[in-house]
């Protein structure tokens, strides 16, 4: 499935909260951007990010995560953190 989507599936869910269950925690992380890149770097789907905004705490180390958003489902993601503001930390997933 992963390979499949698009900056057009989640386009419309800026804004939006995708939920992370950590054991017994469930954290919200609201996707904030949808940034496209240069569609001549992959021939078969241009490469995009997503900018998502999570809590202060945990800070959730780079990895594999389950994100569930209503309209996806569950997506096994690879999640980065990249920055912290005063609203929260922010992470990184990359489509290539």
């Amino acid at each position: 499935m992963l390979e499949s989507l698009t900056p057009a599936h989640f386009h419309p869910l800026v804004g939006h909260t995708f939920t992370l269950q950590l054991d017994a925690t469930v954290l919200p992380l609201t996707l904030t951007t949808v940034e496209e890149k240069d569609a001549t770097a992959n021939p078969l789907r241009a490469p995009f990010i997503l900018h998502l905004l999570g809590p202060q705490k945990p800070l959730l180390p780079q990895r594999i995560y389950p994100l569930h958003h209503e309209q996806l489902g569950t997506l096994e993601l690879f999640m980065v953190p990249v920055g912290q503001q005063a609203a929260g930390i922010e992470y990184e997933v990359v489509f290539g």
